[in-house]
């Protein structure tokens, strides 16, 4: 085979490729591409509030610079007014010195509901990122927007952050194909922090629809390259080839990996700070507590059941063994909807949330899922709610 046939053949992929990754950007962007002139919105133009944190910058830099609290978190609303979500379709985001175990999110109310919803945004590196706005409940009138930052713990462990972080911008705007042509590989080949789904594999994204996830993108490019090796070069190279191929888009994963590692070491060097379960530990601990679960009480510790309502399988895994011997299970909100507990007059129900939005009662009825479950709250803070189950 001539040197011209295989450059001849490599552009052909190139420009099959290029095409057909043009066409996932498009079906993927056209949804959130609206008419009329581009309109931008700067959320460090409007005025803030700081909470789970300290803002470390002065009232007359563009710039706003945190530290996070003792539980590495942090939380920045910004004053903008009520928008119309239909405006925006894209939030772009710039921050600089944040660890690559931190996540940002973006966290908003819509009017007539207080539900805090929220985003995971793309690992930020001092550049901006964009992300899609494709959340379902970003829609109707937004009336409270900000930005939380947290460390990855899932795994009951992270590293706190004596530093200082720095949002260098945060802007809405419309998508546009031309300027959001790269937005597709961003969610391709971005960073996800180790976690207790994903500790041999990759997930994955769930925020983009089946045609953009990497598989697909790989099972296109090898089809395409069998394809035009089957036309242009002889049969006994497909194999070889093909193996190329896939190993562009391992590389990627290589990178994942590469960045997985770099978190671990950085979690268990001797020079980090550990924190491992405490949180949930103490929450235990606290319901307990609050109940009067203990030792000393054997007939009310053997008859009273407490049944966790949490989202993260995890910290909800952990907290009803951190409450070993009471008599604990789980409620769900969206995960193993057929295998929730049955709830009797009498138990308690513990609603937690480490982001601070538990599950509370209203009008004394907890409803989640296709449930509603007359109860009496009994305790509550920004992370927990217990509730007495009543007839």
């Amino acid at each position: 085979m001539t040197q011209s046939k295989i450059i001849r053949t490599i552009l052909i992929l190139i420009i099959v490729f290029m095409v057909i990754y043009s066409l996932c950007s498009y079906f993927l962007l056209r949804d959130y591409i609206q008419n009329g002139e581009q309109q931008d919105m700067d959320l460090l133009e409007s005025t803030s509030q700081i909470f789970y944190g300290v803002k470390t910058s002065d009232n007359t830099d563009k710039k706003v610079s945190i530290k996070l609290d003792e539980l590495g978190e942090s939380a920045i609303l910004f004053n903008t007014g009520d928008f119309a979500s239909d405006d925006f379709s894209i939030v772009e985001l710039s921050i600089s010195d944040i660890p690559i175990n931190y996540r940002p999110f973006l966290v908003w109310q819509t009017k007539d509901d207080a539900t805090i919803n929220e985003i995971e945004l793309s690992q930020p590196n001092g550049s901006i990122k964009s992300n899609l706005l494709n959340h379902p409940n970003w829609k109707d009138d937004i009336v409270q927007i900000g930005i939380r930052i947290a460390p990855q713990n899932h795994l009951g462990l992270f590293i706190p952050l004596e530093n200082s972080i720095t949002i260098n911008s945060i802007s809405l705007r419309k998508a546009n194909l031309g300027s959001d042509f790269s937005l597709l590989f961003n969610f391709w080949r971005e960073y996800k922090p180790l976690s207790y789904v994903a500790i041999n594999h990759l997930e994955a994204n769930q925020q983009i629809p089946l045609f953009a996830q990497p598989f697909i993108f790989m099972l296109l490019w090898m089809s395409v390259s069998i394809v035009l090796i089957l036309l242009t070069m002889k049969r006994q190279m497909i194999l070889l080839i093909a193996l190329v191929a896939w190993l562009f888009f391992d590389l990627l994963q290589l990178n994942n990996m590469r960045k997985v590692s770099q978190w671990t070491n950085e979690v268990y060097s001797e020079k980090s700070k550990i924190h491992v379960d405490q949180q949930l530990y103490d929450i235990a601990m606290r319901v307990r507590s609050i109940l009067g679960l203990d030792l000393d009480n054997v007939n009310k510790l053997k008859n009273t059941k407490v049944l966790v309502l949490s989202s993260d399988k995890y910290q909800r895994a952990r907290v009803i063994y951190h409450m070993l011997p009471v008599n604990s299970s789980f409620l769900d909100i969206n995960l193993e909807k057929n295998t929730e507990s049955n709830v009797s007059a009498g138990d308690f129900i513990m609603s937690m949330s480490l982001t601070r939005n538990p599950k509370r009662p209203v009008n004394g009825q907890l409803q989640f899922n296709d449930h509603n479950i007359n109860v009496k709250e009994i305790w509550n803070d920004s992370i927990v709610s217990i509730m007495e189950v009543q007839e």
